[in-house]
């Protein structure tokens, strides 16, 4: 049996949006939940530098100034991908969605930059129904904190 539980925060407003769907034994009851097999997340060359670093994309190219005006750069497009994947690993889960490809995870918190900055960061992430390692979707910025 499936519990559904909805949270919406009005204003709407997808930023501040938190529909959470929970399995009656499902991990995401525990508060401070982490990504599941985030050691094993991947995120693919092709959505840093033809995504979230190309001020040209017309979906990522404010993300995009967003990630190079704090050091990241397409040339060291690894460093993003490093810290995207510490960003799953080290920040809880807020919002856990089944859809038709698969189960959606988005993480919100901190991602370290490479001019020290601490930048609000919101990530999300897919895993299949087989439970693979999760897939990077998409990352931007959130208010400060």
């Amino acid at each position: 049996m499936r519990r559904i539980d909805y949270h919406i925060l009005w204003p709407v407003c997808s930023l501040y949006r938190l529909a959470i769907w929970r399995d009656q034994n499902d991990e995401s009851d525990r508060a401070g939940m982490k990504l599941p097999k985030a050691e094993l997340a991947a995120v693919p060359e092709e959505k840093v530098t033809r995504y979230l670093l190309n001020t040209a994309h017309p979906a990522g190219g404010g993300k995009a100034s967003f990630f190079l005006r704090f050091g990241f750069s397409v040339a060291d497009w690894r460093r993003l991908a490093e810290s995207l994947r510490r960003h799953a690993q080290e920040n809880a889960v807020v919002e856990v969605e089944e859809t038709r490809y698969g189960k959606r995870y988005v993480v919100d918190g901190p991602l370290a930059a490479p001019d020290g900055t601490s930048l609000n960061v919101r990530s999300a992430w897919y895993r299949d129904a087989d439970g693979d390692a999760p897939r990077f979707v998409t990352a931007h910025p959130l208010p400060k904190v």
